[in-house]
């Protein structure tokens, strides 16, 4: 095992490291999810392979931070079968096992909570490699025995310094695909530790990272994926990019963080504390919606969509954002808070006219008769009286004209906020204690 910090890391490690506990746990489950699956795929006549696959399968979950994906592996068919036929299935065996949700990628799939543990039930289909996919889940179970096969060749140590990388990544904030992070995936993660050989090897290399960071093909892989700040091939799949998710945002994190833990490291890294109070005396406000029941993904999405809504509209009005952050629990609440310089504006507002020579130079007179209107170089100027002053009051005339469907906007709630904890004290300390 190569350590940068030998100190701080094996700490981490028998911090991260699964309990004897949890891997019983996981074999219990995967045992009871497998027992009822059989039975409702046999009294439907249907036959399938049932495997326990990702990060439970490989070993390489962080404690604490158990789930399972059990996949229900069938003979190739069309696409539509597993929605018309399988998903119904799956459906009535999730209501005998736990608590349950439903949830969307390229097809339905189903999550539910066995004696405590999530457990996502996924169809796919037995396909002969990677390449041939008929689905996106389809390579899962190529991943899990490609990192097996490396984990084999590389030594067992070799595990404990994934679970390092995928507690730094998490610890900083890029790690998981999803939209709401847009960083690295668990197999993505894997994948970094495995090309250069363990956890230090893979923060040194991450230092030096300059965009577009190409991993592990030729520079010609920067014409098929023009778009991509990070480009690491799929070794299952070699025409998909295991990092396509990956914004800027993370990318420069990651590599800020690499450099910082090198020269300065410390164990907030991997366990950030999650309390914080406004900072620098910036009003901070936080705008919390009840959300429908849809999808995470949409919920996210549209969080997303509309925080830049409402931030757009506040620059324009001449308010000075300095950042903002968006947040959902993914089952009731949603929320977004949003830093400023300052939250009253003066009453009036410098409004810049035509040059007066433009026909429309009278209009803008006519415009502004009761105000004073002056000509600075070529152009007409005027001061008129600001429709929104205050900030809050801003938002809820910008809200009100916004549309979504997973967010209840006419329910929100907006408040001026000084502390907090988790993710809103953690955005108000305005620094992330690494750095």
């Amino acid at each position: 095992m190569t350590l940068l910090h030998e100190e701080i890391e094996k700490e981490v490690i028998k911090r991260i490291r699964p309990t004897e506990e949890e891997k019983e746990l996981r074999d219990k489950v995967f045992s009871l999810v497998r027992e009822k699956l059989e039975k409702f795929l046999s009294e439907k006549g249907l036959e399938a392979d049932i495997e326990l696959q990702g990060s439970a399968r490989k070993g390489t979950w962080l404690r604490g931070n158990l789930e399972l994906d059990v996949f229900i592996l069938f003979e190739p068919r069309d696409k539509e079968w597993i929605k018309e036929v399988v998903f119904p299935v799956l459906l009535e065996a999730a209501k005998e096992l736990g608590p349950y949700e439903v949830r969307f990628a390229e097809h339905p799939y189903v999550r539910v909570y066995v004696l405590g543990v999530p457990v996502e039930l996924v169809p796919a289909f037995k396909v002969e490699d990677g390449s041939k996919a008929i689905t996106a889940v389809d390579r899962t179970p190529f991943h899990t025995r490609y990192v097996l096969s490396k984990i084999k060749e590389l030594g067992e140590q070799i595990v404990d310094e994934i679970r390092l990388m995928k507690a730094f990544l998490k610890g900083i904030g890029t790690y998981g695909a999803e939209i709401k992070v847009r960083g690295f995936s668990g197999y993505a993660t894997e994948l970094l530790v495995l090309h250069y050989g363990g956890f230090g090897e893979a923060l040194r290399a991450i230092s030096k990272w300059r965009p577009p960071v190409v991993v592990n093909a030729n520079k010609d892989a920067i014409k098929r994926f023009p778009n991509a700040e990070v480009i690491m091939l799929d070794p299952v799949d070699p025409r998909r990019n295991v990092t396509a998710a990956v914004s800027a945002e993370s990318l420069s994190l990651t590599i800020l963080a690499a450099n910082r833990y090198i020269s300065k490291p410390k164990l907030e890294f991997f366990f950030p504390p999650q309390e914080g109070e406004v900072r620098a005396n910036l009003p901070v406000y936080l705008i919390e919606f009840p959300i429908a029941k849809e999808p995470p993904e949409t919920v996210w999405g549209e969080l997303k969509r509309i925080g830049n809504s409402i931030v757009k509209n506040l620059k324009n009005m001449d308010f000075r954002v300095t950042r903002w952050h968006a947040w959902t629990d993914e089952k009731s609440f949603a929320a977004i808070v949003i830093e400023l310089l300052e939250d009253t504006l003066p009453e009036y507002e410098v409004i810049k006219g035509p040059p007066v020579w433009l026909k429309n130079a009278n209009d803008f007179l006519d415009a502004h008769i009761e105000g004073p209107v002056w000509v600075e170089g070529y152009r007409l100027y005027a001061l008129r009286k600001r429709r929104f002053r205050k900030v809050d009051e801003a938002i809820v005339s910008i809200i009100k004209n916004l549309k979504a469907k997973s967010l209840k906007l006419e329910n929100f709630n907006l408040s001026k906020v000084e502390k907090g904890k988790g993710w809103l004290g953690e955005f108000l300390k305005g620094r992330k204690a690494w750095m």
